[in-house]
C-alpha cells in the first residue's frame, strides 16, 4: 500500500496539477511533416490541491467555515504535484504545508499563514487594515521562506 502525503492549506482557491503526454504523432498522405501543430500534449493525470480555507460554505450543519483545507495525495501524486511551481510558491508563501501520515498535526500547522489575501474581510482583518492605512492585507505575521530554501525543501523531502 502507498504511503500517504497529507497536504493542509490555507489558501481560497483549488488548484490543479496536470501531468501531460505526448500524443503519438499521426502522419496522413499529403501532411505536412515537423507541423508543430500535430505535435500535440495530452494531460494524463489531473492531481488537485483542495481549496476553500476561510471561505463560508453550506453543509449539513449549516453554514461552516473552515481555516485549513486537506489534501490526502498518495506518495506517487505528491512527488509530481512538489514539482509544481504553484505549489513550491504557496508553500515559500507559508500557505501550504505538508506531512506524512502520523506526523502530529499540531507540529506541522504551526507555520501556516492564517490566511491569504483572496479570502473574505473579516471585521477583525478590517481594522487591521485600517490601522496600517491600506497597506496589505496579508497577514505579515510570519515571513515567507525564501524560494531557493522552499525548493529545496521540496525537493529533498523523503
Amino acid at each position: 500500500m502507498s504511503e500517504k502525503i497529507h497536504v493542509y492549506s490555507t489558501a481560497t482557491h483549488s488548484f490543479l496539477v496536470c501531468v501531460y503526454e505526448q500524443l503519438p504523432l499521426i502522419m496522413e498522405a499529403g501532411s505536412i511533416k515537423n507541423n508543430p501543430r500535430f505535435n500535440q500534449l495530452a494531460v494524463k493525470k489531473r492531481i488537485k490541491i483542495n481549496g476553500g480555507a476561510n471561505v463560508a460554505m453550506r453543509d449539513n450543519n449549516g453554514v461552516n467555515t473552515r481555516n485549513i483545507i486537506e489534501t490526502v495525495l498518495s506518495r506517487e501524486d505528491f512527488d509530481l504535484v512538489r514539482q509544481d511551481s504553484t505549489f513550491r510558491q504557496l508553500f515559500a508563501n507559508g500557505l501550504i504545508t505538508f506531512s506524512k501520515s502520523g506526523e502530529k498535526k499540531e507540529k506541522v500547522l504551526k507555520d501556516l499563514v492564517e490566511r491569504d489575501e483572496f479570502s473574505p474581510i473579516t471585521p477583525e482583518r478590517l481594522k487591521k487594515i485600517n490601522q496600517t492605512k491600506g497597506a496589505s492585507i496579508i497577514d505579515t505575521e510570519k515571513a515567507p521562506v525564501p524560494l531557493e530554501l522552499t525548493n529545496e525543501v521540496i525537493r529533498n523531502y523523503k
